[in-house]
């Protein structure tokens, strides 16, 4: 009897880690500048087609808050950064994949979700009306980055992650179990 109640237990906690094993926390800082530059990443960033995947910019919420605060009809610049002396800050990334293809990604939010920090999160996007496209095909992981910003910023890290997948509004931010898909 023992034995079943300690084998339910084991089924039903899922047997490990809910999160996406795709995303991932990139050591920093980083200076991004007004040159462009090269970020590799070690290991590759891996891609997940099940939903759409953000590389976030994570910086100090005490010397930047997102533009859509300050000027909501500026839409072009909407989820850029606005230093506190009210200078716009623009960066520009383009993700390199393992095929050295080039896909230029563009701001498709702003959130405080990571301590201590406001992110500017990258992906592919459009506007506001229209879903991101995914990756494209042939790319299964990003090497490397290139950035560049219109003012100089410092990002104290950058965070990989899993924004929106089939899963994320079911099982509150997390894969689902299991047992959970079934219900």
């Amino acid at each position: 009897m023992r034995a079943f109640l300690l084998l339910l237990v084991v089924l039903l906690s899922g047997c490990g880690s809910h999160d996406f094993l795709e995303d991932r926390r990139i050591g920093g800082p980083f200076q991004i500048t007004t040159d462009w530059q090269t970020i590799r990443f070690d290991p590759p960033l891996r891609i997940n087609r099940e939903g759409l995947q953000v590389l976030h910019f994570v910086v100090d919420q005490e010397l930047y808050d997102p533009n859509s605060m300050y000027d909501i009809e500026d839409t072009a610049n909407h989820f850029s950064l606005r230093r506190t002396d009210d200078v716009l800050v623009r960066p520009e990334v383009v993700l390199i994949g393992d095929n050295n293809q080039e896909v230029v990604v563009s701001p498709i939010s702003n959130i405080r979700l990571f301590s201590g920090g406001l992110t500017i999160g990258f992906s592919t996007y459009i506007d506001h009306f229209t879903p991101s496209p995914p990756f494209p095909e042939g790319i299964s992981t990003f090497q490397a980055m290139r950035v560049r910003s219109n003012e100089p910023f410092e990002a104290q890290y950058l965070y990989w992650r899993m924004n929106y997948h089939p899963d994320y509004h079911r099982c509150g931010g997390r894969r689902c179990r299991w047992w959970e898909k079934l219900l």
